[in-house]
């Protein structure tokens, strides 16, 4: 029987596993999975996309078109390409397996410490979908593409973290937290500011661009929690954080010594009453049937041809042989005998049968 350690532990267990993903720790290090805003700024041609740019389109919910060109050459050394690159094969690969378009921006990120492994995590906050795809105009042009309907959702695992480490402050915030279409932005990330203790709030337009590649930020058991400004282009798929979800609403709600004690009654009761055997294949009517045989009440059995009565009964028969019990069976038409018998004789029970289909004749078979 499932304990509630054993919950826990499977609740722990996805949780860490979660850790590893882009939804927990965007940091792209040297993964080419994942690229930053500022390097993807890099290799656009157009002056006019910049990473304040791309925070506005977000932020005010504007649609934007960029263009991208890539090289499938080996000889090609650039990173930023190939990562780029890397991230839409992959990303054609999942919509072909699994018809799931994981692309997406996830912005701005959250630094929190993780005290467990003893490093920081760059959590994005809100994370908007957006679309990659080859351009029409050359073979060597990928577009990455937001819609003006598509708005920004928040980190279903940033709503776990600060449920683990905030869970004080965190109650009053829980109606604003579980509305997965977030429009006003600012608000809720002054709202993330209180609760985690951040000290000023978030402006895009006024806060500088964060770098991973100059980052001073190290991690120690005191670190304060701090927005960076930037976000991060991955494969944002399978958080986990539903089943997470599930898990700790069994944690709080499930009464497990009620839960117990039930199963206990009901195995008793299970295996206090003797299991029915017929050695007939039998639907779940049929054997509720033979189950009421058990209890000694009168049953009528009806219904029109072909239902299954004659099934059934070959099933009682069966049933009442197997504990060494008699039965006599009565038919008003000679048919309906012939499909029994014939039901017993399948079953390799005709030599316990006696059929008499003539009182006079068959009278010496009863006596012997």
């Amino acid at each position: 029987m499932t304990s509630v350690k054993e919950i826990e532990n499977l609740k722990n267990q996805l949780v860490s596993s979660s850790s590893k993903s882009i939804f927990s720790n965007a940091h792209p290090k040297k993964s080419i999975d994942k690229i930053d805003i500022l390097e993807f700024c890099n290799l656009c041609n157009d002056t006019r996309i910049n990473p304040t740019f791309i925070f506005q389109s977000l932020f005010y919910d504007r649609s934007f078109t960029i263009k991208l060109k890539v090289s499938y050459l080996k000889s090609d050394k650039n990173k930023s390409k190939r990562k780029i690159l890397n991230i839409f094969r992959k990303n054609e690969d999942l919509i072909q397996e699994i018809n799931h378009d994981s692309f997406a921006l996830g912005y701005p990120l959250i630094c929190l410490p993780d005290n467990k492994r003893k490093l920081l995590r760059f959590i994005p906050i809100f994370i908007w979908d957006l679309k990659i795809f080859h351009g029409v105009e050359s073979s060597g042009q990928l577009v990455i593409k937001k819609k003006q309907r598509n708005k920004g959702y928040i980190n279903p695992i940033f709503i776990e973290i600060i449920r683990e480490n905030f869970e004080n402050s965190y109650k009053d915030l829980l109606k604003i937290f579980e509305n997965t279409q977030i429009y006003n932005y600012t608000f809720l990330l002054n709202k993330i500011a209180q609760i985690t203790g951040i000290a000023e709030s978030f402006n895009f337009t006024k806060e500088t661009i964060f770098s991973f590649k100059k980052n001073s930020l190290k991690y120690s058991k005191n670190f304060a929690p701090t927005f960076c400004n930037n976000g991060v282009f991955g494969l944002y798929q399978n958080s986990k954080a539903p089943i997470i979800k599930d898990y700790r609403t069994i944690l709080d709600t499930f009464n497990f010594e009620d839960y117990e004690l039930f199963k206990k009654k009901e195995f008793s009761q299970i295996h206090s009453q003797p299991t029915v055997f017929s050695g007939v294949k039998l639907d779940h009517s049929q054997q509720k049937v033979l189950k009421s045989i058990q209890s000694k009440k009168d049953i009528v059995i009806h219904g029109p041809p072909g239902t299954g009565k004659s099934k059934t009964l070959t099933g009682i028969i069966s049933y009442a042989l197997s504990h060494e019990k008699k039965c006599i069976v009565i038919c008003e038409k000679k048919t309906a005998i012939d499909v029994i018998y014939k039901n017993l004789s399948e079953l390799g029970l005709e030599e316990f049968c006696i059929r008499i289909d003539n009182v006079k004749s068959d009278r010496r078979k009863v006596v012997n």
